[in-house]
């Protein structure tokens, strides 16, 4: 029991934070129904192509020989002509981390049996809580690389206060859920923490941890790579 306790008390700060982000977006801002708009759509659509329409793979027809498989994907916007195929011009980081949460929504709505496209309400909902757990996990793991640093606790606990509401972390975590800011927010700190670990303890384990997340940072957003 005290066992839970400690590890429940090591990550209670930030979920107060993350509280407080749903109590200022419930109160003040306000919620929106489409958490998947604009690019969020580019990131996010690898998922229901792949796990509902099943349109993904279309190496071996094109756009003249079978443009039933085109339909669906000229209304998202964020398909591009290439040669004679339309691609999607988003990088697939994004989706990946929002697997598990849309895995959970697409295993209910088929519990359903009514047929959905991935962009019902429920769908959007679960892009919400994907990103509010990954910015969760981005103030814990800033909390651990600031702690490496010998910063006081509460100086650390400002921080993630400030970078949760008094940035556009905000918006990103509720209007435009469906970006990958937060998520490269997470990526990038957790990198910048396991680099750091390496270079206290010249671990290999902690050196694979940061090529996993660099590798992370790079499928979730081109411009990461500057």
């Amino acid at each position: 029991m005290k066992t839970l306790l400690s590890f429940f008390n090591s990550f209670i700060v930030e979920l107060l934070i993350i509280f407080s982000l749903l109590f200022v977006i419930n109160n003040y801002i306000g919620n929106v129904e489409k958490t998947v708009s604009s690019d969020g759509v580019g990131y996010y659509d690898y998922l229901p192509s792949i796990f509902i329409h099943h349109d993904l793979y279309r190496k071996d027809s094109d756009i003249q020989r079978q443009p039933q498989l085109y339909e669906r994907i000229k209304s998202t916007g964020v398909y591009v002509d290439y040669n004679s195929f339309m691609v999607n011009k988003y990088p697939c980081g994004t989706a990946f981390l929002q697997l598990p949460f849309f895995t959970y929504t697409y295993i209910n709505q088929s519990i359903s049996g009514k047929s959905f496209t991935g962009y019902e309400y429920a769908f959007h909902r679960t892009v919400f809580v994907s990103t509010l757990f990954y910015l969760f996990l981005s103030i814990l793991f800033l909390k651990k690389l600031l702690l490496l640093y010998d910063l006081k606790k509460h100086i650390i606990v400002i921080c993630q206060i400030f970078l949760v509401l008094g940035t556009s972390v905000t918006h990103y975590a509720n209007y435009d859920s469906g970006f990958s800011h937060v998520y490269s927010l997470f990526a990038i700190t957790a990198f910048l923490y396991f680099v750091k670990l390496y270079f206290i303890h010249f671990s290999i384990r902690h050196f694979w941890l940061a090529c996993v997340f660099l590798g992370l940072i790079f499928i979730l957003r081109q411009p990461n790579i500057l």
